[in-house]
């Protein structure tokens, strides 16, 4: 399966380079003189092929040799010197190019009175003509012409493939923390019960898997389906209402179909998480905890309140935002940008987050990072 998705990538490329260098001969057959309305086209079009080898070479040997040695090693000194050799030594190729080929043809081609350079100065192929100063000139404006509009091309895919590897990186940071983040508070959900000997127990390690297995295994993409993640959230659920049983007053409402819809997976479950530790806190009198999952429109709409101690220490309040809320809202800016909304109240007798984001259909997961 990688070999062949290796292949693919290879054949992906190779097609690009393809279309990109037909392009450019395009481009050249268009801006020679020859390939202006009433000349001969074909003329333009067989000097754009006899040249395009030299721009081709050109780019491989900055793009794939040079740049990437030298700015990989951070030598700039060697790096400007090697790309001036570059311009000096292709400059002198093509204006060899150009009398051992381009003229020649053009001789045999046209008549001397209709050729758009002085063809008599180009019978001989000798050192006067190639170093001549004009010539030169315009062959340097020639042969840059593609190069450097190309590696800048070159450049900004490789800063994008770079920065979507970074944030992809930073993305399974996070994912990394909400992982033991979620075990360490179900293990003590668990230790809770076995100290009580609950029957419970063996459902608590049932369903402390299944959440497990889809925080580990199914959330290593960047989306998943939306009606499995509101499963597993639900599943979670259930296991805190066995623990609380009626100590804790749970209300948990889920309206309008969740099928045929994607989210980056692990949104809702810190929230959650945090709406249980703080809002079922022995300090509270009667607590309660409300979840409300309402999706329409391609938006969900995700809204979790809790009761809180009237007076909680100032550390224990800014605890909430630790680590639940804030890797929630680093991995919304990553994924989202500022296509979500995420508001918190943090009132005096209860805690409110709501998350509103636009929810992505199957046939545009390919757009998402």
């Amino acid at each position: 399966m990688r070999l062949n998705l290796k292949r693919i990538n290879q054949s992906f490329r190779l097609a690009n380079h393809l279309m990109f260098w037909l392009l450019c001969i395009a481009v050249l057959t268009l801006l020679n003189p020859y390939g202006k309305p009433g000349q001969d086209f074909q003329i333009a079009f067989n000097l754009a092929l006899i040249l395009i080898p030299v721009h081709i070479v050109y780019f491989c040997i900055n793009a794939y040799l040079i740049i990437p040695i030298y700015l990989r090693k951070k030598n700039y000194p060697a790096l400007f010197i090697a790309l001036t050799g570059s311009v000096l030594l292709m400059t002198f190729i093509y204006r060899i190019v150009e009398l051992m080929f381009v003229f020649p043809y053009l001789s045999n081609s046209l008549p001397i009175a209709s050729a758009h350079v002085d063809l008599a100065d180009y019978e001989f192929m000798n050192m006067e003509n190639i170093i001549s100063p004009e010539p030169l000139i315009s062959a340097f404006q020639k042969v840059n012409s593609i190069i450097w509009f190309a590696i800048s091309l070159n450049f900004i895919k490789m800063w994008h493939e770079k920065r979507q590897i970074s944030l992809q990186a930073e993305l399974n940071s996070i994912k990394a923390q909400i992982h033991p983040h979620f075990l360490f508070n179900t293990l003590n959900n668990l230790y809770a019960l076995t100290l009580k000997q609950s029957p419970s127990s063996p459902e608590i390690v049932l369903g402390l898997s299944e959440v497990l297995r889809y925080s580990l295994y199914e959330c290593n993409t960047t989306v998943v389906k939306l009606s499995r993640d509101i499963e597993i959230l639900t599943s979670y659920i259930k296991l805190e209402k066995i623990r609380y049983q009626d100590r804790l007053d749970l209300d948990l409402t889920i309206t309008g179909a969740s099928q045929g819809y994607y989210v980056a997976p692990l949104l809702m479950l810190p929230l959650v998480e945090n709406a249980f530790k703080h809002g079922t806190a022995e300090t509270i009198d009667n607590p309660w905890i409300k979840i409300d999952i309402n999706i329409c429109d391609n938006k969900l709409k995700f809204k979790v309140s809790n009761s809180r101690p009237i007076n909680e220490p100032e550390n224990l309040a800014q605890d909430f935002e630790k680590p639940g809320l804030e890797n929630v809202r680093k991995r919304l800016d990553l994924n989202f940008k500022n296509a979500y909304e995420l508001i918190i109240y943090n009132e005096e007798e209860m805690f409110v987050v709501i998350l509103e984001i636009q929810l992505l259909k199957e046939d545009e997961i390919d757009n998402v990072i």
